[in-house]
């Protein structure tokens, strides 16, 4: 197997449905087709002779495939032969999803506790939906999720409450930990670029990482010269490495264009008509998230 063909092994795989007039993307790493988004490649030689490949498939629109990809929807091709693998002297082909072992999920959870949560009385229920979504969220059997609590109301009273980790009592304690504490304006943009910063810090090692960012917001930027970062925020959102990021608009004064522009697509968006649903909302965040995690393959020759 030469360096070109691992190369181009990337823009060989495609799920039955996919046609011909693919577009094509900036990520060099990333091919798109009417049904299918394949990102996070991450190749690696396998001694003596092979190789395996690692990925991501969404739909188009980035949310998680209704159904696993299988091997039938997978065909792996010789760029020399224009034949798949196996069909000729050069080896077999595998194809299986990706077990907890082989990626990690990375999520900030950054609330919004300024003065405007409490004055509208749902500084209670941000808590307690934000504890729902960790017992959720850190629930399962697989150990592969690291989660990061940050808390924001003006920039000087924006903290990291908790850095990354699995484990759901030092999670909860921190988050016990800010209840009644008033924030403040809001410097939303501020925060964002805080949360963002965070998760990238996280370095890209032989596994697949998922960067994903929820935070929850009730106002508008008050903080600092808006247009600037409005504009900071929004390249910050395009940057690299990648995050999925979801915004959650709780009932209030905030500017639902600018929450909704935050959000890595529309549908990563999700408006809150009442506390009492906040709930409900952060825990179907949490399954959405879960999904997409198990969206990880690996194909090895």
């Amino acid at each position: 197997m030469t360096q070109r063909n691992l190369w181009l092994l990337t823009l060989l795989i495609c799920a039955s449905g996919c046609q011909d007039d693919a577009t094509s993307v900036t990520d060099p790493w990333s091919t798109k087709g009417p049904c299918l988004w394949i990102d996070q490649v991450a190749p690696a030689l396998q001694p003596p002779a092979g190789l395996r490949l690692r990925f991501r498939a969404l739909k188009c629109d980035g949310s998680a495939l209704d159904e696993p990809l299988d091997a039938s929807a997978i065909t792996v091709l010789n760029d020399l032969t224009g034949k798949p693998f196996g069909a000729g002297d050069e080896g077999g082909e595998s194809f299986f999803l990706a077990d907890a072992s082989l990626y990690s999920v990375y999520t900030v959870l950054a609330l919004d506790l300024s003065d405007s949560i409490f004055e509208a009385g749902v500084d209670g229920a941000v808590l307690a939906a934000a504890e729902a979504f960790i017992e959720e969220l850190l629930s399962g059997a697989a150990d592969n999720h690291q989660v990061a609590l940050l808390a924001f109301g003006s920039s000087a009273n924006t903290v990291l409450a908790q850095g990354f980790t699995d484990n759901k009592a030092e999670l909860l304690e921190a988050l016990s930990a800010l209840g009644g504490t008033r924030r403040g304006s809001t410097d939303l943009y501020g925060a964002y670029l805080a949360a963002l910063t965070e998760v990238r810090s996280v370095e890209m090692d032989q596994n697949l990482i998922l960067r994903t960012l929820v935070l929850v917001t009730d106002g508008t930027h008050e903080a600092g010269d808006t247009v600037v970062r409005h504009s900071q925020a929004v390249a910050a959102r395009a940057a690299q490495p990648p995050v999925e990021i979801f915004t959650v608009g709780v009932e209030g004064a905030y500017d639902e264009a600018a929450v909704k522009e935050l959000a890595t697509d529309a549908d990563h968006f999700v408006p809150v008509e009442d506390a009492d649903t906040l709930l409900e909302a952060l825990t179907e965040l949490t399954n959405r998230l879960e999904a997409i995690s198990d969206s990880n393959y690996v194909v090895g020759i």
